[in-house]
């Protein structure tokens, strides 16, 4: 971080436990709106003197002083398929349990949002449909890098051999403030030749991911 770039001071925490990372990934993406940062954790489980993955995830997320409250956002989450145990734990991070205190929703502790927050909501949707459209291009064409390295052996070579792959370096502007970063985008398929305008697309392509 650089010496001028303090932490943010106004801010606030909620705990959630979520059972998936996917259902994380949702929720945080409803979130982006509001969200400084966020932390999460799962545990590993054993089994037979096994080790293996653990699907359930404790979330801390920090958010913005102008984030809805813990009972609107419970409102909003209880519109995300398959994220009640979220919604059913969520809480201030000082009084955070991981406890589920089951509802159907949209009943008990929850209260709904301003049109306001509601349309803000629905802009992090939209978002995160074009964050998913652009890296379900990445991972189709990871697919095929990883099917042609497996189907042709020694026979693949990779398509470039020394040095750095060809991109285009652009500043990127920090959401909401006047601070800005260096970052190079490359083609999807660095074989392919584009014009200034296809290339123009794939730097905000890599942009609404980077940011989201």
């Amino acid at each position: 971080m650089q010496d001028n770039i303090k932490p943010a001071t106004q801010q606030r925490v909620i705990a959630f436990r979520a059972e998936c990372p996917s259902d994380v990934e949702a929720i945080r993406s409803v979130m982006y709106r509001w969200t400084l940062g966020f932390q999460t954790e799962a545990q590993p489980l054993e089994h037979e003197g096994a080790s293996y993955r653990g699907t359930d995830t404790e979330v801390k997320l920090t958010l913005r002083p102008d984030a809805p409250s813990v009972s609107e956002l419970r409102h909003i989450w209880d519109a995300i398929p398959n994220a009640h145990i979220a919604a059913d734990t969520l809480q201030p991070e000082q009084g955070y349990t991981g406890e589920r205190e089951p509802r159907y929703p949209w009943t008990g502790d929850v209260r709904r949002p301003t049109k306001k927050v509601l349309s803000e909501a629905l802009e992090c949707v939209v978002r995160r449909q074009e964050v998913l459209e652009a890296e379900l291009v990445r991972m189709q064409q990871t697919y095929r890098e990883l099917r042609a390295m497996h189907d042709l052996g020694e026979k693949w070579k990779p398509s470039v051999r020394e040095g750095c792959a060809p991109g285009t370096m652009c500043i990127a502007q920090v959401p909401g403030t006047d601070l800005t970063r260096i970052i190079k985008v490359s083609l999807n398929n660095p074989a392919m030749k584009t014009t200034a305008a296809k290339m123009a697309r794939e730097v905000q392509t890599r942009l609404l991911v980077i940011n989201s």
